[in-house]
């Protein structure tokens, strides 16, 4: 077996690993110890065969999630704010879980007090709305909410926004992105068709694809693209302060069984950076100063994982 095919089979196992860790604390949020309403960058490409390189996230769109929590309260809601760049279709889909059958999906703008597009129903939940130039003069401010109206039942989900993003010269990125762009743009291509995978010093995660195109993604969410030309396009979201992680029940078996998930972590991560042990000792630098408990500590390296991933 080659070498890129026990890369691969990797791959399988370190994502089961990372939805794992996703649904230990999923069962705190669902058993009403924690809620927790947090932005995401954009979900992670999918499968695909050892064969082909992984998918680049169209250079001129920008795509941002939100997790959501719903409880019984008439008009209960989460929202979601964007900034549009320019004109241009704008794409929502919204999918839960839970005992709440239907939800209602809400894009208000500018211009105008009633919404721009509503559609109610069981999940999921698609719209796909052209903001025309028209619009746009209006203003770039828009919100996605999603309502339960039912008064019945909890939910959770997640609402993915797909909208325009603005392409620009490297040189108008911030001091610090455009160092990172001009010294991965110079190196050569990632060797095999696969993407190298790198963590940088402040939590950053930094791919550089085959055809030279550099993609990093910040340590809470949004990311920046650096084309192989020097033109790049980023995506902003609005950070939502989490509520606080539940305290862990006093059972030394649990502990130490996610002691020993949160270890299993630490070494997919190490692969998917093929061991280079400069680069975990910087993120358990990082980690350190920016978590504080064992579920901080699992949540923090799923999300890493799921980066690493893109």
């Amino acid at each position: 077996m080659t070498a890129h095919r026990r890369y691969s089979f990797n791959r399988h196992h370190i994502r089961a690993a990372c939805s794992f860790a996703a649904v230990v604390l999923l069962f705190f949020v669902a058993t009403g110890q924690a809620q927790e309403t947090i932005l995401t960058e954009p979900p992670a490409a999918p499968m695909l065969p050892a064969t082909r390189p992984l998918r680049v996230v169209e250079p001129d769109r920008a795509k941002v999630s939100q997790v959501f929590k719903l409880g019984s309260a008439f008009g209960e809601r989460d929202t979601f704010d964007i900034t549009l760049p320019r004109a241009g279709m704008v794409n929502i889909h919204v999918d839960w879980r839970g005992t709440t059958k239907n939800l209602a999906v809400i894009l208000n703008g500018p211009g105008q007090t009633g919404f721009y597009a509503r559609r109610d129903g069981a999940s999921p939940i698609e719209i796909k709305f052209n903001v025309t130039q028209e619009l746009f003069r209006r203003g770039a401010q828009w919100r996605v909410s999603v309502v339960n109206f039912s008064r019945s039942g909890s939910s959770v989900g997640r609402m993915v926004v797909d909208y325009p993003a603005l392409v620009r010269p490297l040189a108008r990125l911030s001091p610090t992105l455009r160092r990172i762009g001009e010294s991965a743009t110079t190196q050569p291509p990632a060797p095999g068709g696969e993407p190298e995978r790198s963590i940088l010093p402040d939590g950053r995660v930094q791919i550089r694809y085959p055809d030279g195109t550099v993609k990093i993604l910040e340590a809470g969410c949004g990311y920046t693209i650096i084309l192989p030309d020097g033109n790049t396009s980023s995506a902003a979201c609005n950070q939502v302060q989490p509520a606080s992680m539940p305290v862990l029940p006093d059972d030394p078996a649990l502990q130490s069984f996610l002691e020993g998930h949160s270890d299993h972590l630490l070494q997919q991560i190490s692969r998917l950076v093929d061991n280079r042990q400069d680069e975990i000792d910087l993120y358990l630098g990082y980690e350190s100063q920016n978590t504080s408990g064992l579920l901080e500590q699992i949540q923090m390296r799923s999300r890493l994982i799921d980066k690493l991933l893109d």
